[in-house]
């Protein structure tokens, strides 16, 4: 986009604004804001197309702009590139040049030499600040736009910007429209008084003029104090508009009463207005930076309307002014919490506790802070300084609890717990949390009657359908765990852990169809979740849906080739499909990215087998056992390779060792029967069964809360 240059200055933009990312957004709104005013802005969102060769843009830009507008942080001077685009031929440019340059002051930062010694428009404040902004948006128009009349008094800007009720009832207000009259009669009497020049007065001119604005002076002090304490009278009775009323008539008269601006916000915050107290408060901080009291106001309000920097800000201020103000180093500690900058907010909660260690609040701030830092031990710790002020404090002893089983302190837990629900036995976090743990205990029947406790008080609860479902699966119920995992899917779809419960107890139960439909649901929300990726896998397979099985062993394998899982996968259908040697291959590729996993050594144990690869079957199966000597269906694997090479005595003693581990283990005994009833060495035995992930496959962590 291109302008026409203007005809009396040669340029085609008033302000070329540059900035850094960090401040885009300010930016754009004091580009808006010059634009409302016809200045002509270059903007970079707004003048660079696409495709184009941005350094070309931005240096014709800038000989086409009259005045160059640089937003200054930190950020702004931290950053090579200014220098690179910006400040080439500047440094050292003839003071005429450098008096395009515009320094805009977002935030405090040490100057570019360039503009060091420009006159730079504050804008520091102005992003908590709406009034500051559009005074110092002014101050700017009167740099860049000829003829434009910016403000002089950010005060009694303040004042004129601040159209409200009071305003009306101002105009209402006998006594102060009579002390107007008086003061303009006032100074139009000084006035005359000065532009007598006659010889002989000029003397008695300036005493008598001297005395007339004392007095104005004074009657402005006695007036606005009068204003004042009618105000305070209305704001103790309650009648907040009347107060508000009250100071703004003070402020009209003396808009440099801080004390009336701080009362102004208190009472603006009491009609819940609090954009307004905002502004009232940086006013009274503007003539006094050093009352504590509108500091710590100010900070509050910031920090209730989730402003949480600006509450910082203010809170540092405020610590300057009084290092030991526990209540400070707190509400401090707090906010920096609620930006998640935790070690410092646990450094200001210490402070805290140095300055007042009987502030119960603080020690549980910092308890909070502590568990987000992972250093449950400490946070414990913290917790037991204010249960020793607040025994009675149900919700804390499950806090105490939660931390306790998480660092395997059963016991403790346990004894939380219970504190906990013999002060409030309708709590059911803590019902359902003390069910968890007895579920990792093993103490099934005890977790299953505390999910019921919690049941009882709340039905509704997602998770605690899903902690049952798991209790029972433990139990080995998995038809009634099925149950409680589709009640838990019936008050939450999209709860991701009892879709993918619910999906593994299909595949146990031999459900595969409604298995891949919960798979399809769960996979919805965790697309890469390789557990799910192999469980659907496991019920394609049964399903005998061989390409769709293939096609999402090859969607893990796409999403990260170097896990052994897609490649195991793939090995398991082609195996099913009949194809040994393409099984074989991706059993290889499992293994070289996990030499020593039992599981897929014994499959590649199998596949070499039905390619009548006996010896290498042979090693294969002997390194499994060795891994894992517990699992019938690798001793069954090694008997098999070991029948292949005529190994007969062997080969008996891996079938017994499978039957021995599981009786229950038909082929295996079926393979023993036909060995010792042939004598021939090379036996074509039945086929054993390829291991089933199905029944290893692990439900997802329970929630702790």
């Amino acid at each position: 986009m291109t302008r026409v240059p203007d005809s009396t200055t040669g340029y085609s933009y008033d302000v070329f604004l540059r900035y850094h990312r960090a401040q885009r957004a300010w930016a754009r709104q004091l580009a808006e804001r010059l634009d409302r005013e016809g200045v002509r802005v270059w903007f970079d969102e707004w003048m660079l197309q696409s495709g184009a060769d941005r350094r070309v843009a931005l240096r014709r830009a800038l000989d086409e702009s009259a005045h160059i507008a640089l937003v200054l942080s930190p950020e702004f001077v931290g950053e090579p590139w200014p220098k690179d685009e910006l400040y080439s031929g500047f440094p050292h440019a003839p003071a005429s040049q450098n008096q395009r340059l515009l320094p805009l002051i977002y935030e405090p930062c040490e100057l570019p030499a360039p503009v060091r010694d420009l006159d730079a428009v504050n804008f520091v404040g102005s992003d908590d600040d709406a009034t500051l902004f559009e005074f110092q948006a002014r101050q700017l128009l009167g740099r860049v736009k000829p003829g434009y009349r910016a403000p002089t008094d950010v005060q009694r800007f303040r004042l004129q910007t601040q159209p409200s009720q009071s305003q009306a009832l101002m105009k209402n207000d006998q006594d102060l429209n009579v002390f107007r009259s008086f003061i303009r009669n006032l100074q139009q009497f000084i006035a005359q008084l000065s532009s007598d020049r006659s010889p002989g007065s000029a003397e008695e001119n300036e005493r008598q003029i001297a005395i007339l604005q004392f007095i104005q002076r004074l009657f402005q002090w006695n007036t606005a104090d009068l204003q004042f304490e009618r105000g305070e009278e209305e704001f103790v009775q309650g009648r907040y508009p009347n107060a508000l009323a009250a100071y703004d008539r003070a402020l009209n008269i003396d808009p440099n009463f801080a004390m009336a601006w701080s009362r102004r916000g208190d009472a603006l915050v009491q009609l819940k207005r609090y954009r307004e107290a905002i502004d009232s408060y940086n006013g009274s901080l503007a003539i006094n930076p050093y009352d504590e009291v509108v500091l710590n106001n100010l900070a509050t309000i910031l920090g209730r309307m989730k402003r949480y920097k600006a509450a910082i800000a203010n809170y540092d201020k405020l610590l300057d002014l009084d290092p030991d103000d526990a209540l400070a180093w707190h509400n401090r500690g707090v906010r920096l919490a609620q930006t998640e900058r935790w070690k410092q907010a646990l450094s200001s909660l210490n402070q805290a506790i140095r300055n007042d260690p009987d502030n119960e609040q603080s020690w549980l701030a910092r308890g909070y802070v502590l568990q987000a830092l992972g250093r449950s031990k400490s946070a414990i710790a913290s917790f037991k300084q204010v249960l020793e002020i607040r025994p009675h404090d149900a919700h804390l002893w499950r806090k105490v609890g939660d931390l306790l089983s998480q660092r395997g302190n059963v016991r403790g837990a346990l004894l939380a717990y219970n504190r906990s629900l013999h002060l409030r036995p309708d709590l059911p976090e803590t019902w359902h949390n003390r069910g968890v743990l007895l579920l990792e205990l093993q103490y099934y029947r005890d977790a299953a009657a505390s999910f019921d406790r919690t049941f009882q008080i709340d039905p509704d609860r997602a998770q605690m359908w899903h902690a049952r479902g798991y209790t029972f699966e433990r139990m080995e119920l998995l038809g009634d765990a099925l149950l409680q995992y589709e009640e838990a899917l019936k008050i939450q779809p999209d709860y991701y852990p009892a879709l993918y419960a619910a999906a593994a107890i299909c595949n146990l139960l031999g459900k595969s169809a409604a298995a891949v439909a919960y798979f399809n649901r769960a996979l919805q929300l965790r697309p890469q979740s390789f557990a799910c990726l192999y469980g659907k896998t496991i019920a394609l397979r049964r399903l005998k849906q061989w390409q769709s099985a293939v096609d999402t062993c090859d969607r893990m394998v796409d999403i990260d080739e170097r896990d052994a899982w897609g490649w195991f996968g793939l090995g398991m259908v082609f195996g099913d499909r009949g194809d040994p040697q393409v099984a074989l291959e991706c059993f290889d590729r499992a293994l070289d990215l996990n030499l020593d996993d039992a599981i897929v050594l014994n499959n590649r144990a199998w596949a070499l087998c039905q390619l009548k690869q006996y010896e290498a079957a042979r090693e294969d199966a002997e390194r499994a056992t060795t891994l894992n000597d517990a699992n019938a269906n690798f001793w069954h694997t090694l008997g098999r390779a070991q029948t292949g090479c005529k190994d007969k005595d062997a080969a008996i003693a891996s079938f017994t060792r499978a039957l021995e581990l599981d009786p229950e283990f038909k082929t295996a005994q079926r393979s023993l029967d036909l060995l010792k009833a042939v004598e021939s060495s090379a036996l074509p035995s039945a086929q054993a069964p390829v291991v089933d992930f199905a029944k290893q496959a692990q439900p997802e962590v329970l929630p702790a809360d």
